[in-house]
């Protein structure tokens, strides 16, 4: 048998392999918001931003422990010196050539907290930072889970134009029936020809809204999450929760990075007010030399050591001017810290109440769905029969999708307004976030007695999966 494939062979293969390319291009992407959010928190340009403005606060603090280091430095050079000589009784001028080289070292001894002040504010600023990051991922997250949840409600949206559109397509072919059998008048069928062009035309622009809501998605995440056509998973509510205000307000204040943040830099300025008021003092610090210098080759070896003190006796107040400022610094943040705070509690407060009236809406909205059914049941009863009309019908249909898309609407409000509560309440983290997102509930992390989540949320009902993941 021949080595060789033959052309034959060659040809199905290519085939089969384009074959499947193109189904596997045809076939949908489905993803989960985990997913989602991993690719977010990998791909988002703000948290490498952050992550990176955080590499140069951690090599600030390198900078400032150098002064704990000997600083160790070399020197080498040549000189042309005049000088006067005494000869005689007599000034004469001379010139002579200088040949010098040498090693010098100083060891910071003593500078009563300048060096440490400045290594302790640089610390506290890399705290500050890394707080930061925290606050980046979780805003992505917050992010994320709004416009999945956004997309979710638009293809609802969609969804029922859809339904709608076919139901209005029915009538308009029942109506055209009924004129041709001389039981309804022409203006039934120019009657649902406007209603189905109208909600077409209602169905277009949902169409396009989730289009735009799919474009924000992407953006948020630093780009799309695959180069095919993709989807989402859904996320049904599954049940509702009893909301404690006062406690989600104490764990914020726990939780949230932009009170450590800030709290952070109230300490790396008092550490900067202990590095200034250390400029009040002397500086004590011990150097060595070992050099070799002549006017001629070979040169002669000389050495010393010494410690030396400096001290600055009168700057012209430049000291006092700075330590003035840096106690104006630590009101100021301060006065951010208590401002943070109150926005903080109107934020959880906020959110706990956006949560308490999506509840409230979603029972609402289910109660008005199955009136508009019935309604809706009941004007296509009396048109069959001939007692309705056109104008009751469409207005029956219009009640029916409107509380469809207040359902609808309701539900995802319900996800998002519980996203928002979620972050307000400091508990939206890069590490495990959305472990229990698929199962429709609000995030909680894996160490529930860590974040003392039973003091917030009591859940009348436990959506699926959600005993399991804690």
């Amino acid at each position: 048998m021949s080595d060789r494939l033959s052309p034959a062979v060659v040809f199905v293969t290519i085939l089969l392999v384009l074959t499947g390319m193109g189904d596997a291009a045809d076939q949908k992407v489905i993803f989960h918001m985990d997913e989602l959010i991993r690719i977010a928190l990998d791909k988002s340009p703000e948290i490498e931003a952050s992550r990176q403005e955080t590499e140069a606060y951690r090599s600030r603090v390198t900078q400032n422990m150098a002064s704990y280091l000997p600083q160790v430095s070399a020197e080498t050079g040549y000189n042309r010196l005049r000088r006067l000589y005494t000869y005689s009784g007599q000034t004469l001028p001379g010139e002579t050539d200088l040949y010098s080289t040498g090693i010098m070292v100083s060891q910071h001894i003593h500078d009563f907290g300048v060096t440490e002040g400045r290594v302790e504010q640089s610390r506290y600023n890399l705290s500050a930072s890394e707080k930061g990051i925290d606050k980046t991922a979780a805003d992505t997250v917050r992010d994320v889970q709004i416009i999945y949840y956004e997309i979710l409600k638009k293809k609802g949206f969609v969804e029922v134009g859809e339904e709608s559109v076919r139901i209005q397509q029915v009538h308009l072919n029942q109506a055209k029936a009924f004129v041709e059998a001389g039981v309804r008048p022409k203006i039934d069928v120019t009657r649902s020809e406007v209603e189905l062009a109208n909600t077409r035309l209602r169905l277009l622009r949902a169409d396009y809204a989730l289009r735009a809501a799919f474009l924000d998605l992407e953006n948020r995440m630093g780009g799309p999450p695959s180069i095919y056509e993709y989807d989402l998973a859904d996320v049904p509510v599954n049940g509702f929760y009893d909301i404690k205000p006062e406690s989600a307000v104490a764990d914020a204040f726990h939780l949230r990075p932009e009170l450590a943040m800030v709290k952070e830099h109230i300490q790396a300025a008092n550490a900067l007010l202990k590095a200034s008021r250390g400029g009040r003092y002397p500086a004590i610090t011990a150097d060595a030399i070992y050099q070799w210098e002549n006017n001629e080759l070979p040169l002669e070896n000389t050495w010393q050591v010494g410690l030396n003190l400096s001290w600055a006796l009168f700057t012209g107040f430049r000291t006092t001017g700075k330590i003035t400022e840096v106690h104006s610094e630590i009101a100021r943040l301060q006065a951010h810290q208590k401002q943070i705070e109150l926005q903080i509690q109107r934020e959880v407060t906020l959110a706990c109440q956006q949560v308490m009236e999506s509840t409230e809406s979603i029972k609402t909205a289910e109660s008005a769905l199955q009136q508009a059914k019935e309604n809706m049941a009941l004007a296509d009863g009396r048109y069959q029969n001939g007692v309705g009309n056109a104008i009751e019908y469409a207005d029956a249909e219009l009640v029916l999708t409107q509380a469809r898309i207040n359902l609808i609407q309701a539900n995802y409000e319900y996800l998002q307004n519980l996203t928002l509560l979620d972050h307000a309440a400091g508990r939206l983290k890069a590490e495990g976030a959305a472990t229990c997102i698929q199962a429709g509930c609000l995030f909680l992390n894996t160490h529930i007695s860590l974040l003392h989540t039973e003091n917030i949320f009591t859940v009348n009902h436990y959506p699926k999966g959600i005993l399991a993941n804690g």
